[in-house]
């Protein structure tokens, strides 16, 4: 649950770091697709912030929910802001992080 919530919370900021006017990046592929379709890009974000918070609430409590999913989103902010201009983060990597995390969560759980 929390490594789906971890998802949801990186879409989000993806999504709100497409459509941004600040970022100077070349557009291609999602980007260019976000940054065109600029309201659903933002409906989606707001969604699945909500939903990740919603998950993390229902997992571990209201008020650590609500403080662990403002805390991950500005992890997650920061490491996107730091990496993706340098074009770091590749696709590949990302999915295996979220393997990582998914494999300690799922043996946290079996014990």
């Amino acid at each position: 649950m929390i490594t789906i919530a971890l998802c949801l919370s990186f879409i989000s900021i993806y999504c709100l770091y497409a459509v941004s006017d600040r970022v100077e990046i070349e557009k291609k592929g999602i980007m260019l697709f976000l940054k065109n379709k600029q309201v659903l890009a933002v409906v989606i974000a707001g969604l699945t912030f909500l939903v990740s918070t919603i998950i993390l609430t229902y997992k571990v409590g209201l008020g650590v929910g609500i403080f662990t999913s403002l805390s991950l989103w500005m992890v997650l902010a920061s490491l996107i802001i730091l990496f993706l201009p340098f074009q770091v983060i590749k696709w590949p990597h990302l999915a295996l992080a979220f393997l990582l995390v998914a494999i300690i969560e799922m043996n946290t759980l079996l014990v």
